[in-house]
């Protein structure tokens, strides 16, 4: 029975969702078509009713939920879940805790040509990603530059972006792959949030499948769009926006799920949420027609500064960076192996 790769896409480029597009291919040689009416979720903030497709079969294989609502016949006959990104994940689907793994980036440290462990004195410079729809508002790479820091593009070559990050001494991670490959070729790495879309689920969700904690380093706003949306986001708060213990970020998804599915006759999440998009949108086309003036330059190189200087520091060591324990990532590594083989003989089934 042929399978296809479920993975998000994006026109622009988004290295987390990019290494679906070589990874499987590379660890199950010839087990995937371009084309099928059954299909395997791979890496992504995926697990969705309303982005899933229709299938005779689907295998889930890493995903994680982070957004939307979860599939209500995830258990029916025609699923397989094979194992999913974190804890938090599993508990939304309601799944057996075995079934929470880790992220399939994970699996990058099983190709051949990772194989040669990086000695520290390989290690070169320091790196700083942020979230893809950083583009949308601009300013961090300028900021980054400012700092000394080099600048990951995560709409860059995914191969390329992993030699950078094996080899880096440390990577400043707003976006969460950015996060993972580091871990996964054991590159100390330093969660922040820079830009304003960042899913605090699914950061949460896996962090807490390598045991580690949440609690990324804020860094200002680098332009005065970014400045305005914050603004917007600090009045208008929703309760997925909270970084916390998991119980917490879980009860936020869960009033998030409602929120999607409408259950309630009046859900304040949506509309609080529609007006947030709407507002933000507005803010940002209006200061990128009044920044063609020039009105906001002395401004943005003000914000631009500041950035820059928590950048720095991180950069310079005044943070302790972030790596999973030797053995847990052993462990997790052993059994998504052990998955992938699953997988394998669900995909010739």
């Amino acid at each position: 029975m042929a399978y296809r790769l479920f993975y998000a896409t994006d026109g622009r480029g988004n290295f987390g969702d990019d290494l679906n597009q070589w990874l499987w291919k590379q660890l199950l040689p010839e087990r995937f078509a371009d084309r099928s009416d059954n299909w395997v979720s791979v890496i992504g903030t995926i697990i969705d009713e309303a982005k899933m497709p229709e299938g005779d079969k689907k295998i889930v294989f890493s995903s994680g939920f982070g957004m939307g609502a979860p599939p209500k016949n995830i258990k029916d006959k025609s699923w397989d879940v094979v194992c999913v990104r974190g804890p938090l994940t599993a508990e939304i689907l309601d799944l057996p805790a075995d079934k929470a793994v880790t992220d399939g980036a994970l699996l990058l440290a099983a190709l051949p040509e990772y194989a040669e462990p990086v000695l520290e004195d390989q290690r070169r410079g320091v790196y700083f990603m942020p979230h893809h729809d950083a583009f949308t508002w601009g300013g961090w790479k300028e900021a980054a530059e400012q700092a000394g820091v080099e600048f990951l593009d995560p709409r860059d070559d995914s191969k390329e972006t992993i030699e950078k990050i094996r080899y880096a001494k440390l990577v400043i991670c707003d976006a969460m792959h950015s996060a993972i490959v580091s871990d996964t070729f054991r590159t100390p790495w330093v969660p922040v949030r820079a830009t304003l879309n960042v899913n605090v689920f699914k950061w949460t969700d896996w962090c807490c499948s390598m045991g580690l904690e949440y609690q990324p380093i804020s860094i200002p706003p680098c332009n005065v769009n970014e400045y305005l949306v914050r603004l917007i986001r600090k009045y208008i708060p929703l309760p997925h926006d909270k970084i916390g213990s998991r119980d917490t970020v879980i009860r936020a998804s869960k009033a998030y799920i409602r929120h999607v599915r409408k259950e309630n006759k009046f859900e304040p999440q949506w509309f609080l949420s529609k007006l947030r998009t709407v507002l933000s949108a507005l803010a940002i086309k209006g200061a990128n027609i009044l920044a063609k003036t020039g009105l906001f330059a002395s401004i943005n190189q003000r914000l631009s500064k500041k950035s820059a200087q928590v950048l720095e520091g991180i950069a310079s060591g005044a943070v302790k960076p972030t790596l999973s324990a030797d053995e847990t990532y052993r462990q997790k590594l052993s059994l998504m192996e052990v998955k992938l083989k699953e997988l394998d003989r669900l995909a010739q089934s």
